[in-house]
């Protein structure tokens, strides 16, 4: 009685990359289907993200996540430095000055944040939308798309259009994470569901595939850009 999305493509030689249930505060909020889809709590609203299993130290990688049908669109999509968040802190949401080097795309304006400033990039997006993550850590830039449509009118398969990130060699640990969550807060304004897709996904798509035929996807992953699993580090 399993759906085609319910089963796993992993194998004993092959793992992709999940949400890390050892990186997040229940505060923050809860994971499920298979630790890639966090739930913001809905009763303490405190702001904050998961980030991925798997780190990043080199290369270039591709990522897509979707925003649920429950909360808000307080809801950030990115990369992070830093696989911890504790969320008890009104700036430690995704690319805030209380999670230094992060970076995020921000579901209520389209903007990227980093250290608390917001910078014009692309448009909001709110339930159903497909957010499709390229990230450069060759050229240092950071791409996003929003349901098949590179913001800023970039093309990260010609590096043109991205947003510039802090070198790789130069973060706290010479890594970078995907990380996903909500900046909803303790206001009680709202909290966001947000649906991960390391090449292995919780939500249906089209199955495409990176350039080693790895990873199913709703849209083509850029060229050169690949799935996050051990098959490809």
């Amino acid at each position: 009685n399993l759906t085609a999305i319910d089963q796993t493509t992993d194998t004993p030689t092959n793992n992709f990359c999940t949400a890390n249930p050892l990186a997040i505060n229940s505060a923050v909020g809860t994971l499920s289907e298979g630790n890639l889809q966090i739930v913001g709590n809905t009763t303490l609203n405190y702001y904050g993200f998961v980030s991925s299993t798997i780190a990043m130290s080199s290369g270039k990688w591709y990522a897509e996540f979707k925003k649920g049908t429950s909360g808000t669109n307080s809801c950030d999509i990115g990369i992070t430095p830093t696989p911890m968040c504790d969320g008890s802190a009104a700036s430690e949401y995704l690319g805030s000055s209380g999670t230094p080097g992060s970076y995020s795309y921000d579901g209520n304006n389209g903007n990227i944040v980093n250290g608390g400033s917001s910078t014009s990039y692309g448009n909001s997006y709110t339930t159903n939308d497909i957010i499709g993550v390229a990230l450069d850590l060759t050229n240092s830039k950071l791409y996003v798309s929003k349901n098949g449509t590179w913001q800023n009118s970039a093309d990260p398969s010609a590096g043109t259009g991205g947003h510039s990130i802090t070198a790789v060699s130069s973060t706290v640990n010479n890594i970078y994470f995907f990380a996903f969550g909500d900046n909803a807060g303790t206001s009680g304004s709202g909290y966001a569901t947000v649906m991960a897709n390391f090449g292995n996904p919780t939500f249906t798509g089209t199955d495409q595939s990176d350039g080693n035929s790895r990873g199913s996807f709703e849209y083509a992953p850029p060229s050169g850009y690949l799935s996050l699993c051990t098959a490809n580090l």
